[in-house]
């Protein structure tokens, strides 16, 4: 009985054996079919930045003021309302801003070029903006801000008023260039 006993044993050893072999050969095999797997050289498909896809954005090297690889002929009124309502947000209060650049004549002077070389719903507004703070007025930053806001279908951050200058410092001291949250 007990020799028989011991060959059942040794008999449902090996099966088990035999099972967790099978398991193990078959992960090994599933991870080196993956490693096999060639990489995607590139997801056409992928839409980047508002309709902007890989291969168009890698066609344009240079950095613009923004420090974002579009060229002015491919800017879109998704990226010219991102790029005007982040400036913006140095100049008014509001209760949230979402991202934050720093206004500078540089980026608005390339803004301004930009229009005449991309096809634009709203060129109009943009340029009105746009041309108003080239000549230092800001005296409506903050309906610009909310013309902009509108386009976005903004639904938190409505801006309320202006800063002051001291506001404003403190503003751009204490955000980060191209954050997606700065606090008030």
């Amino acid at each position: 009985m007990e020799k028989k006993t011991l060959w059942i044993l040794a008999a449902m050893a090996a099966c088990l054996a035999l099972v967790f072999g099978f398991i193990v050969w078959r992960d090994i095999k599933g991870v080196v079919k993956e490693q096999e797997k060639p990489e995607p050289v590139m997801n056409i498909v992928a839409e980047v930045e508002e309709g902007l896809v890989e291969s168009e954005l890698e066609e344009y090297t240079e950095m613009n003021p923004f420090h974002d690889k579009i060229s002015p002929e491919r800017l879109n009124d998704a990226k010219v309302q991102e790029y005007i309502h982040k400036m913006s947000h140095q100049k008014v209060k509001a209760d949230v801003k979402i991202g934050f650049y720093q206004m500078t004549p540089e980026r608005i002077n390339w803004l301004l070029a930009s229009l005449d070389k991309a096809k634009l719903e709203h060129e109009e507004l943009y340029r009105e903006i746009l041309i108003r703070w080239k000549n230092g007025d800001f005296s409506i930053a903050d309906k610009d801000h909310n013309a902009i806001w509108d386009l976005e279908n903004g639904s938190i951050g409505r801006a309320t008023g202006l800063l002051t200058p001291e506001e404003e410092v403190a503003y751009i001291e204490t955000s980060e260039e191209g954050s997606t949250y700065t606090p008030q």
